[in-house]
């Protein structure tokens, strides 16, 4: 949690599958919804943020393309992108 003050409080720690090999860690605008590239998969794997910080996995992982980092959401947080280390590439997803 973050006070007014900008300071953290630790909350729980989660163990989630496939969170290896250097994953980078996104959350969308609204602070729903949680997601990470993994390069030990080449997947995008997604969580539901709980009221009390739990993850709930939100089905199984997409394929996140060549390499996938880098993960970032549009504004309004409908589209996500992530760069494509080894394809020279960008993918899309809604």
């Amino acid at each position: 949690m973050v006070s007014p003050t900008g300071a953290l409080t630790f909350l729980r720690e989660t163990t989630v599958d496939g969170f290896a090999a250097f994953p980078m860690v996104t959350v969308d605008p609204n602070g729903r919804y949680l997601r990470f590239t993994s390069a030990a998969d080449a997947k995008i794997h997604s969580y539901a943020i709980g009221s009390n910080a739990e993850l709930t996995a939100l089905g199984p992982p997409v394929p996140g393309g060549s390499l996938p980092v880098n993960p970032g959401y549009t504004a309004d947080g409908r589209f996500m992108y992530v760069s494509n280390e080894h394809g020279s590439n960008v993918s899309g997803f809604a």
